[in-house]
């Protein structure tokens, strides 16, 4: 008798072990998930905002620190604080000389001056982060120096008087309109994307390089750092801007 119970008692453990969880428990199981990604959604999406707003300060600090020492370089070199995007002939904007003065050496990347201070095709080589489109070319210039420059229009070439500058800027170059990408289209495979802006025309132009983050938009996004090129009509110094209310 008292083995027969051991043994009833047993079979009905091990069959309750068995069954597992019922339907009611799997769905409780389920609501209380659900919740608990319901609340921490917001948390998360505001710690992805935080990191891209902290990363573009961190390119804004570290472009002006880089302005900073390429501009005491460029009074070293005797070079003028007055326009100095300069060159000759075809070569427009794409030589570095001795008798031109208006390119530094930044990581072994000839970089062209505005004013004394970075050019906006240049600020992306002051950067030490993965961004899209920074890419090089080699030229011997007219000192008869081999130089390594920025590729502005991401064809291999230097840019010159014959073609506008650039011509056809390569998609993903330094060079390619913010308003040339489509609305869909966001930046990816890279920490940083970068295009460039125009507003105004002649001495009223601004031209302007958006650094946007990774998963935010090309173009009418809310979430980028916007650098400036030194001009007459920005009072002769860079402009930095940050904006971080759609990231």
């Amino acid at each position: 008798m008292i083995g027969s119970i051991s043994h009833n008692s047993v079979s009905l453990t091990q069959r309750r072990a068995q069954a597992g969880f019922t339907l009611i428990e799997l769905v409780m199981v389920i609501v209380i998930l659900g919740i608990l990604a319901a609340s921490a959604a917001p948390r998360f999406m505001s710690f992805q905002a935080d990191a891209r707003a902290a990363s573009l300060k961190a390119l804004m600090g570290t472009v002006k620190s880089a302005n900073s020492m390429v501009y005491g370089k460029a009074m070293i070199l005797g070079t003028s604080v007055d326009y100095t995007e300069v060159g000759s002939g075809t070569k427009w904007n794409a030589e570095c000389t001795k008798k031109t003065k208006n390119c530094v050496e930044i990581d072994g990347v000839s970089v062209y001056f505005k004013l004394a201070y970075l050019d906006r095709n240049s600020v992306v080589f002051a950067l030490d982060a993965d961004i899209e489109g920074r890419k090089t070319v080699q030229i011997t210039n007219e000192d008869g120096k081999t130089l390594v420059i920025p590729d502005r229009c991401g064809n291999g070439k230097r840019p010159n008087v014959a073609d506008g500058g650039c011509g056809t800027a390569n998609k993903h170059s330094i060079n390619y309109m913010c308003s040339s990408y489509q609305s869909s289209e966001v930046c990816q495979d890279h920490d940083f994307c970068q295009c460039r802006h125009q507003e105004g025309s002649g001495d009223k132009r601004k031209d302007s390089q958006f650094f946007i983050p990774r998963g935010m938009p090309y173009k009418d996004g809310n979430c980028y750092f916007k650098y400036t090129t030194a001009e007459v009509v920005t009072g002769r110094v860079p402009v930095y801007k940050i904006e971080t209310k759609g990231c």
